[in-house]
């Protein structure tokens, strides 16, 4: 794997509630983890837990279609829904099943913060967890650099 791949190409691992690891996409991952590859449309998300598990491997289609020049305003109805095909599968000891993806919301987000600039409120995303969602993001990447797991302890 180059450097180039390597940068963009890492699970992110949720052992606890406070605790963050991050682990080359080559190794096993116990918990909760997402793997973005560059140059490829394609994300998966996984849960995994001791009465089962859930697997989606989609994309991020509310991006594809701002991409394509489509915007929530133009029909919100049928905004930021994942075809059929990316939904994802939950695995238990009954068997499995297909779970339908619920509608993305970006747009929840742009109404939260143009009425928090509006009223002067608190914004959807404080400093605070942009912050610290910089940490998490530079732990995945210098895992995926040096092809070792990086832990991110705190809150």
């Amino acid at each position: 794997m180059t450097g180039i791949q390597a940068a963009g190409h890492f699970i992110v691992d949720l052992p606890t509630a406070n605790r963050c690891q991050f682990h080359d996409c080559q190794k096993v991952c116990p918990n909760v983890s997402a793997c973005k590859r560059n140059f490829i449309d394609d994300r998966e998300l996984r849960a995994l837990g001791d009465l089962g598990s859930y697997v989606s491997k989609t994309i991020d289609i509310q991006a594809q279609d701002i991409f394509a020049g489509k915007r929530p305003v133009d029909n919100l109805e049928r905004w930021g829904f994942e075809p059929k095909e990316n939904w994802g599968i939950l695995a238990t000891e009954n068997g499995r099943k297909v779970i339908p993806s619920e509608q993305g919301r970006y747009h929840d987000y742009y109404e939260a913060f143009a009425d928090a600039v509006k009223t002067g409120g608190e914004p959807p995303v404080t400093a605070a967890i942009g912050a610290r969602t910089l940490v998490v993001l530079d732990a995945a990447r210098q895992s995926a650099l040096e092809g070792r797991s990086i832990t991110v302890e705190g809150n």
